[in-house]
């Protein structure tokens, strides 16, 4: 009898050891997703930046900003708002903000970007300001998807890829329904030190999920974890104007 209680105890350890782990929900500055957490990794909320942890490397998902059209609109409603309530201050600072962004590549968005900075920083009579807002607003809406590939290289500059590294290998993925692109680089002469990325345009910000520094036999399994087992909660929507 006791050998009996003991070996079902022991199969109730083995079921609760191999037991699937559950998605945790997140949100990731504009994103709200979920995704599953390597057994034994650590998580860290910093807002737009989310980070996992263990003692043998680490994993960071950002919100790197927008991209797109959607992504762009969203904030200059928010800059809209805060002039009409009187802050002109905060909304030039985000608007400023879109400055380096691929808005700026449009020569008549850029002009009719410039022209709400300037509106809103000189103060501009109410309707001089609103329809500068409005012009912008009618642009956002003629600005064509931007090519994720592209995207992915420029960020991957301002990420980590220095002088010392190359790119491995490039493919493209489809990430909860969505196009990625997965790029993968190593140090240029040694090929070793290897580092995963993936990008995703979502809500019109681009999201980039990556290795920074460990061990690649412990970062490739628990990046596939976290990459297979991503959601976005909430579907894509526009901001009413």
């Amino acid at each position: 009898m006791r050998a009996a209680v003991f070996a079902i105890a022991a199969a109730g350890l083995v079921l609760a050891c191999s037991a699937p782990q559950e998605p945790v929900a997140a949100d990731l500055g504009v994103h709200r997703v979920s995704f599953i957490i390597p057994e034994g990794w650590q998580h860290y909320d910093h807002g737009r930046e989310h980070r996992l942890e263990t003692g043998e490397g680490d994993l960071v998902l950002t919100d790197l900003g927008p991209v797109a059209a959607d992504g762009y609109r969203t904030v200059v409603l928010e800059a809209r708002d805060l002039t009409r309530r009187g802050q002109p201050e905060e909304a030039a600072e985000l608007l400023n903000g879109l400055t380096g962004g691929r808005v700026v590549e449009n020569d008549v968005l850029r002009v009719e970007l410039e022209n709400c900075l300037d509106a809103v920083w000189r103060g501009r009579p109410t309707a001089a300001t609103e329809a500068a807002f409005a012009s912008l607003l009618d642009g956002l809406d003629r600005l064509p998807e931007p090519d994720l590939e592209v995207l992915a290289l420029l960020a991957l500059e301002d990420l980590d890829h220095g002088p010392r590294r190359a790119i491995e290998r490039r493919e493209r993925l489809i990430l909860d329904g969505r196009e990625a692109h997965r790029i993968l680089t190593w140090q240029r002469l040694t090929h070793n030190g290897r580092l995963r990325h993936v990008f995703v345009v979502n809500r019109g910000n681009l999201l980039v999920i990556r290795t920074t520094m460990g061990r690649d036999e412990v970062l490739g399994p628990a990046f596939d974890t976290v990459v297979r087992s991503l959601v976005f909660v909430e579907p894509e929507t526009q901001s009413a104007r």
